[in-house]
């Protein structure tokens, strides 16, 4: 893996991170917390975001499917 800098899309803000090995820690954990949550509650349909949620946190832009859920 490279070690340069990040590159933004043209037109969104940049975001720094101090550590990209512990915010990548930090995406992870989200989602597994999704994931237990679905569990929890016997339920999938908490899945249905998950992707675009997780990608919103990353400040990347979805595609129309993973922004609808399906």
């Amino acid at each position: 893996m490279g070690t340069g800098p990040a590159r933004s899309a043209p037109g969104r803000p940049r975001s720094e991170v101090a550590d990209p090995r512990e915010a990548a820690r930090a995406v992870v954990a989200q989602l597994e917390g999704q994931v237990l949550f679905a569990k929890l509650y016997n339920s999938t349909h908490r899945l249905g975001l998950l992707w675009a949620n997780c990608l919103a946190l990353l400040g990347a832009r979805a595609p129309q499917e993973a922004v609808a859920g399906i």
